[in-house]
């Protein structure tokens, strides 16, 4: 099932690559936004996780919509020993923890993180965060503490615990169609990312792109796989049906007639053929020297394509693969040299030869 993604740059794709192995996974979310805008949280929160968000102000609507997680009033500062410690006990995981560049200095002043130490950092660069040594600093103070930078896609930066560091290479590369998710919210909200960035909003239309063919593509293999389910239902189907008649007492009680016909065929008339052939060759010749006789058997055989396909057969003027029904079709009456078969054509020749010479004789 494709994973929903809620958060701008699609960031939250980028961890659901990493964590997803994760059956319930634990996050911190500090001044997390408001139900309408873009989470980095909300996809996971639908794939069953859950966590702590320290809401910058009370938001019923918010804690009506997250009711499995443990949602922080603005009356407790999140950024205290005892907020942590009240609600997370020591040595629980914290997978990840998002925060914007203004609270990454409060935060990092808490203690309890390094009873908790979280595995991911996600720095979130707010439209005001145009100090690009705020954003420096941070990512510097995280680094002294243990962490790495593993992502940025301009909006974000993506830092990860040195115990953890099996995770980098799921975070290296930005999220792409192999990465089987849906969009969330509309496009236009993704992409109203607070920022001028040209590249940035060059980089979300691709990606918005890459969904929809990703999309595209989910359907056309839902539709090949119904298709591959139904005809593999038909051939098992009819190899049961099969099965039952090779197994029927009619099969087994019919398997002497059936192979007396195989000799038939297979041998005595290929023993019969050629002896009929010169006879119809001889019965040819005496036709020729009687045009009226000719006339009236022409006339016969047309009114009888079956019985003409029978004598044509046996004189070896037709493939033997054909059936009645095509010869009556494919072999009209001949009216003319060019219209003949090459071995009736031969034949013609050759009574004609023998024909010219018994007339000089």
């Amino acid at each position: 099932m494709p994973f929903t993604s809620y958060a701008r740059h699609c960031v939250d794709v980028l961890l659901w690559r990493a964590l997803k192995t994760v059956s319930v996974g634990f996050y911190v979310d500090l001044n997390p936004p408001s139900i309408s805008e873009p989470s980095v949280t909300m996809g996971f929160y639908n794939n069953g996780w859950h966590g702590i968000n320290a809401l910058n102000k009370p938001d019923v609507t918010f804690k009506h919509a997250r009711e499995r997680d443990i949602n922080i009033s603005s009356s407790e500062d999140p950024s205290s020993n005892e907020t942590l410690t009240n609600h997370i006990k020591a040595g629980d995981a914290i997978h990840f923890v998002h925060l914007d560049v203004d609270t990454v200095a409060q935060a990092l002043e808490n203690k309890a993180w390094q009873l908790n130490r979280p595995w991911i950092w996600v720095i979130e660069r707010k439209p005001h965060h145009v100090n690009e040594i705020d954003i420096n600093h941070s990512i510097v103070r995280l680094c002294a503490n243990g962490y790495q930078l593993a992502y940025c896609d301009g909006v974000h930066h993506v830092l990860v615990a040195t115990e953890h560091n099996v995770l980098l290479e799921k975070l290296t590369h930005p999220p792409n169609i192999f990465d089987d998710f849906k969009l969330g919210l509309a496009p236009e909200v993704l992409l109203s990312n607070g920022t001028s960035n040209k590249h940035i909003n060059s980089y979300l239309k691709q990606l918005i792109d890459a969904e929809r063919l990703a999309a595209s593509e989910r359907d056309t293999a839902k539709k090949l796989d119904l298709k591959n389910r139904h005809l593999r239902k038909e051939l098992q189907k009819t190899s049961i049906e099969l099965h039952t008649v090779y197994t029927s007492f009619f099969w087994r009680l019919t398997l002497p007639m059936r192979k007396l016909v195989t000799f038939i065929r297979n041998v005595m008339v290929g023993r019969i053929q050629p002896l009929v052939a010169r006879l119809l060759q001889q019965i040819a010749i005496t036709l020729h020297k009687h045009p009226t006789l000719r006339q009236a058997t022409r006339r016969l055989l047309n009114k009888n394509p079956k019985l003409k396909y029978v004598i044509l057969r046996m004189a070896n003027l037709l493939p033997n693969q054909m059936d009645t029904g095509t010869v009556a079709r494919e072999y009209p009456l001949i009216n003319s040299v060019e219209t003949m078969p090459i071995r009736a054509r031969q034949i013609y020749a050759d009574l004609n030869a023998a024909m010219l010479k018994r007339t000089e004789e």
